[in-house]
């Protein structure tokens, strides 16, 4: 290889050269207040060449391993829901390109959206949003729920003046229950009784449940009864004791006897018409007053004792001899008819005007149907009042309780029911009639038998009160022949009134 010949003033120059390189050195060391030619040197480290490269080459590397992938973001959550028929409004998603290493560099891009949420309809719905990058696509699913979450509505119908008797079963006023989506849905209520509540309970067709209570009206706006055993109206002679005899009682507070205020006095020694009054109130300030008439009269002055003949279970068929017997004595006496045989009816009016006493024991006579409730004993008895009115044109306050006013066969059908009905009569202005003599002719006595049991039953009586039927053949005979054992002894017979003896049990 040729060298070039290095002389004297080549060497020169090339001297010159590097003062003046080293003069600017100098002059930037100054300035920087270092070494220019150190700063310059360290550049020129083999190890510091080897990292630098190193650097650039990671950065290479990671910037060409980065993988730029599209991400959604949804506005609000994944799982929305919106009322039945309400107002949708989607709150949308926005996008970004992101990378797999660089994830401090993103960038925006447009989102797709598919699907539709119909609010009108129940149900669950779908939302898409799409984005894509460079072929890469991103996808990310909304559930929108359409609900309904509105609980139905129950309206209670009531009456301010409706209430319920104390110890009586509430009966419904009734109720009403509508539903935003279901409509009306009364029939489907369920209704229960706790205590002194009713609860009604209403779920629709999604779930949504309504309870609601009534609290049942209790009061108490029924007056005290008052009740007299021997009727409104009574009848003792003079001197006799007068037994002042009554009973208060009130559906809810029960027996109320002994707070009855009694205004008024009896003189049984002085012959005259003597009226009491019976006032009492209740717990709730229900107030019931009573008059009772007490007629005192002059003492029977006969040779002999009363007897008061009653016939029950007519007319029949053998209530024409019966009155017949009667008629041939002269004889007053008493029938409490009933209206089982309708082609009798007649012999009522005969009765009644014949002088006989009329008296009620109900139309059908039937135990099972009179006693199984107050209204089906009086609703029966009205009917009986009707055909007597027919028969005579009269109405009487006098009756029998059939069986007798303290009867037990009652008990079979409605527990209970004759102190009931009882102090209803009363209450009404009935006097009603047992008997302290019975013939037994309701038995099918003959009349021998019949005719005994009177005379034994009356012999040693002040009063008697004898029980009789129209049922009985024999009856007729039997009375024949106790009308003239009665005169040959001195007894009187009379017919019942509202002041007679009623002989109760």
């Amino acid at each position: 290889m040729f060298r070039r010949k290095y002389t004297f003033s080549n060497r020169r120059r090339f001297t010159d050269k590097f003062k003046r390189r080293g003069y600017r050195r100098t002059k930037q060391s100054r300035i920087f207040g270092r070494s220019s030619t150190r700063g310059f040197d360290i550049f020129r480290n083999r190890d510091v060449q080897v990292i630098v490269g190193a650097a650039l080459l990671f950065v290479a590397v990671i910037f060409l391993s980065n993988r730029w992938t599209p991400v959604i973001e949804l506005e609000g959550s994944q799982s929305e829901s919106v009322e039945w028929k309400g107002e949708w409004n989607d709150p949308g998603a926005k996008a970004q390109v992101r990378g797999s290493t660089l994830k401090f560099i993103k960038f925006p891009i447009s989102v797709k959206q598919e699907g539709e949420v119909k609010p009108a309809i129940l149900g669950t719905y779908k939302i898409k949003y799409t984005a894509e990058y460079r072929g890469k696509t991103t996808e990310v699913i909304r559930n929108v729920v359409v609900r309904d979450t509105v609980p139905p509505e129950i309206t209670l119908i009531h009456d301010e003046n409706f209430f319920v008797q104390s110890g009586e079963i509430y009966e419904e006023e009734g109720f009403k229950a509508v539903d935003n989506h279901d409509g009306d849905i009364t029939d489907s209520v369920t209704r229960e009784e706790e205590g002194t509540k009713i609860v009604y309970t209403a779920v629709d067709s999604s779930g949504n449940t309504t309870v609601v209570k009534r609290d049942i009206p209790y009061d108490d706006r029924v007056p005290p009864l008052i009740s007299f055993d021997d009727g409104e109206t009574i009848t003792i002679a003079q001197g006799k004791k007068f037994n002042n005899v009554y009973a208060a009682y009130d559906e809810v507070d029960g027996d109320l006897t002994n707070k009855v205020k009694i205004e008024g006095e009896v003189d049984t020694k002085k012959v005259g018409e003597y009226k009491l009054k019976y006032s009492v109130s209740d717990s709730h300030g229900n107030y019931a007053e009573r008059v009772k008439t007490v007629v005192v009269e002059v003492a029977y002055q006969g040779d002999g004792q009363i007897i008061y003949l009653t016939f029950d279970d007519g007319p029949t068929a053998y209530t024409e001899e019966i009155l017949d017997a009667l008629g041939a004595y002269g004889v007053q006496a008493t029938f409490f008819v009933n209206g089982t045989q309708p082609d009798y009816y007649y012999n009522i009016g005969r009765a009644y005007s014949d002088g006989h006493s009329i008296g009620v024991r109900t139309y059908s006579n039937d135990y099972a149907q009179i006693y199984s409730g107050e209204d089906p004993f009086w609703d029966d008895f009205v009917l009986m009042e009707d055909v007597i009115w027919e028969q005579t044109g009269i109405t009487t306050p006098l009756m029998r309780f059939p069986g007798g006013s303290t009867n037990t066969i009652s008990d079979n059908y409605y527990p209970g029911l004759m102190n009931t009905l009882r102090s209803q009569a009363s209450q009404m202005g009935y006097i009603y009639f047992d008997w302290n003599v019975d013939s037994g002719d309701g038995e099918g006595l003959g009349a021998e038998d019949i005719y005994w049991n009177i005379v034994n039953g009356v012999e040693n009586k002040e009063y008697s009160v004898v029980l009789c039927h129209d049922s009985n053949e024999n009856t007729a005979e039997a009375i024949s022949m106790v009308i003239e054992w009665a005169i040959d002894n001195g007894f009187a017979f009379e017919a019942l009134t509202a002041y007679s003896p009623t002989a109760h049990h």
